[in-house]
């Protein structure tokens, strides 16, 4: 049984409330430079992964990520490398 609920079935539902934790909301006022920040480590992680990805097709291993067709797959993780790249660059990325 759930703190909550012990609580609810001892003091009663309205006297529970009072010492069960509010549910709050928080509000971040995040900077650009956080932001982009964020984007380029989330755009690098996922260029590191879509490389291990092409590694592991061409080596003939793991499963097609876009495509089932091998030479179709591989040229659609190039293409989306590039694309991944192409977008860090404007980042500021090199």
């Amino acid at each position: 049984m759930s703190r909550k609920e012990v609580l609810k079935k001892t003091l009663g539902k309205k006297r529970a409330k009072k010492y069960l934790p509010a549910k709050e909301k928080i509000t971040l006022d995040i900077g650009p430079e956080c932001i982009e920040g964020i984007v380029r480590a989330e755009l690098s992680s996922t260029v590191r992964s879509l490389t291990e990805d092409l590694k592991k097709r061409k080596e003939g291993v793991g499963i097609g990520i876009f495509e089932s067709d091998l030479a179709k797959d591989i040229a659609l993780l190039r293409l989306h490398i590039h694309c991944f790249k192409t977008v860090l660059k404007y980042y500021g990325e090199p």
